[in-house]
């Protein structure tokens, strides 16, 4: 990966993963003095090609220098072209304690095709993480069944829903859930 000035969410640069090797590439932080269990990390992706660009991994290595190391924590695959916000926890991983590296991996699916990383921060894995992988099945007129992965412990949640009607002419206070 090189830093370049050319694609960016905020100044001076971002981080460009290029797919002009075979091999999968990294970028990897410096060890954390805090046990890797209570990190998360955000960050802004893009993708130059959502069939050509590969995926991204986000990881984490108990040694920078050795990729044998690298435990898979999520496999970013994005549907667009557009810059992505991301939240990671890695409160999970099988790897924990201090002295440990979160690592950005590279899978190239074809040569000549990129990916930009910008705006990455490191913080606290906060007390009521947000649930991620949100969608619904079922999904009719009178019901839907929601989904998603819990990021903590929690054993119980409060769902909001608001509407907004397809006609403009429809009060929104008419619809009950």
């Amino acid at each position: 990966p090189s830093c370049v000035t050319s694609n960016y969410v905020s100044d001076p640069a971002s981080l460009q993963f290029n797919s002009l090797v075979v091999e999968p590439t990294y970028a990897v932080s410096p060890p954390f003095t805090e046990d890797i269990n209570n990190i998360m990390v955000s960050f802004s992706l893009k993708s130059e090609s959502t069939l050509y660009s590969g995926i991204i991994e986000v990881g984490v290595m108990s040694d920078p220098n050795n990729i044998a190391t690298f435990e898979s924590v999520q496999i970013i695959n994005p549907s667009n072209t557009d810059w992505d916000n991301y939240q990671i926890y890695f409160n999970n991983t099988t790897l924990s304690g201090p002295d440990n590296c979160i690592a950005f991996r590279h899978i190239p699916a074809i040569d000549n095709y990129y990916f930009w990383l910008d705006d990455v921060t490191f913080d606290y894995m906060p007390s009521c993480p947000t649930p991620s992988d949100l969608y619904a099945t079922d999904v009719t007129n009178n019901y839907a069944q929601l989904h998603w992965t819990e990021n903590g412990s929690a054993t119980a949640w409060t769902v909001k829903i608001s509407f907004t009607p397809i006609d403009p002419a429809v009060d929104p206070g008419d619809l009950s859930a």
